[in-house]
């Protein structure tokens, strides 16, 4: 009897991809493709002798962009992200594999092709390893990649797989390459001080780094919530007398560095002005809107911290943002290497301890927990807007928040510290002190 056997996986050609529904496309490194960036081709046929379009095809033309418009609207505030993470695995598969990124077959794909695309992205995962990645920021590149691939094709990259293998890859490299806490000191109001009597922090290449920085350090800002925001995130309350502000509003929504958590909502932080304080972000958002204008029709697509070297669209990055921090750290005569960007967080939090802020005001005004920031800020809303105040006046030294955090019998570490930003900040304030 004849037996049948299959032909040797490596023996088969491989599957053209399946046609995008909405086009044919061609994709550029490093920048995220699909359904999502493409305007629909226009209709070689159904035209009338006129030249018009048939009904159908201008209803069916609306669908799809109505369709587009609202996976967009579901990932707006990621949508960078998602576009870095498929950049990436674009790069990837061009450049080292030779094969085509999207993953997508006609009909139902075989278990070989499946298996190859898993071994695909688990080689992915070790190539963003080996670029100096973190584990946790390659597993969610790995998963952001894979999820911009359902939305733009409708199938997932190894989908009916359960990929246990490639859990496994990304728990082997959290555990082969831990990742070691960055020693970094918290900036003081003294800082500023000094900065802004230098030429260079007004000038016009530098006021919006001027602008971010403090507003980092006022509002207890992660970088990652405050690069991507834009001109319309701002709004003044301006005194018609004096035509100066009295307060600003910025909203933000809570995020944290390397989190999912982009369907947050906006939370508004106050600023009154001061215009003697040391830093004070109200008073610096203005001078950045007077310095740096941009028309209002201009301001939902315009950064609010831009790098204008760049382009007038272009947001500070967060490693250019840090350049920037290390730079002024040398001008001031201290070590750069113990600052990042979240010594201004940890660095405003540290004052408002200093000053006598109790835990609950820092907690809110910090949005650690963003119950708490609720409550207290609809109960206490004036209490903020003084600490706010006082914030920017405070001048701080490490062996004095020590004390304080003593005072209120804060755990230095364990799941009973407020978080693991103050496991750090606590650490070092002990290093300073002793």
């Amino acid at each position: 009897m004849e037996v049948h056997r299959p032909t040797r996986p490596e023996l088969r050609a491989p599957r053209a991809p399946r046609r995008n529904m909405l086009g044919d496309i061609s994709i550029p490194t490093g920048r995220a493709v699909g359904p999502l960036d493409f305007d629909v081709d226009e209709a070689e046929e159904g035209e009338d002798d006129e030249g018009l379009l048939d009904p159908r095809l201008e209803t069916l033309r609306s669908l799809d962009q109505d369709i587009k418009s609202l996976i967009l609207k579901s990932i707006e505030k990621s949508k960078r992200s998602y576009e870095r993470a498929w950049g990436l695995w674009s790069r990837y598969m061009k450049t080292v594999e030779r094969r085509d990124p999207r993953r997508v077959y006609d009909g139902q794909p075989e278990l070989w092709e499946e298996l190859a695309d898993e071994w695909s992205l688990m080689r992915f995962a070790r190539w963003l390893s080996k670029h100096d990645l973190k584990p946790s920021t390659v597993a969610q590149y790995v998963s952001m990649a894979r999820t911009w691939h359902l939305l733009s094709y409708g199938v997932a990259i190894a989908g009916s797989l359960p990929r246990k293998r490639l859990s496994k890859v990304l728990k082997g490299l959290a555990e082969a390459f831990p990742v070691r806490k960055r020693d970094r000191f918290p900036w003081v109001t003294q800082y500023f001080s000094r900065l802004r009597a230098a030429p260079a922090w007004y000038s016009p290449l530098e006021i919006n780094y001027s602008a971010c920085k403090a507003c980092m350090f006022c509002g207890l800002l992660r970088s990652v919530e405050s690069l991507d925001l834009t001109r319309d995130k701002v709004s003044f309350d301006v005194d018609e007398a004096t035509g100066k502000p009295t307060r600003s509003l910025l909203k933000v929504a809570p995020r944290k560095q390397g989190g999912l958590d982009q369907y947050n909502e906006d939370v508004a932080i106050v600023s009154p002005f001061d215009e003697d304080a040391n830093v004070n972000m109200c008073r610096e958002l203005w001078e950045l809107f007077i310095r740096d204008p941009v028309p209002r029709h201009e301001w939902s697509r315009t950064p609010l911290f831009r790098d204008v070297a760049r382009g007038p669209r272009r947001f500070i990055t967060p490693s250019r943002l840090l350049g920037s921090i290390r730079k002024d750290a040398m001008f001031l005569g201290v070590d750069p290497k113990v600052y990042g960007t979240h010594s201004m967080r940890i660095g405003g939090a540290s004052a408002l301890l200093a000053a006598g802020a109790t835990p609950e005001v820092i907690k809110a005004m910090g949005r650690w927990s963003s119950d708490i920031y609720r409550l207290y800020t609809r109960a206490n809303g004036p209490d903020l807007l003084k600490w706010a105040k006082v914030l920017g006046r405070t001048e701080t030294s490490p062996a004095q928040v020590m004390l304080k955090m003593k005072e209120f019998e804060l755990p230095l570490e364990g799941e009973a510290s407020w978080s693991a930003e103050y496991d750090e900040v606590a650490k070092k304030f002990v290093y300073c002190a002793g």
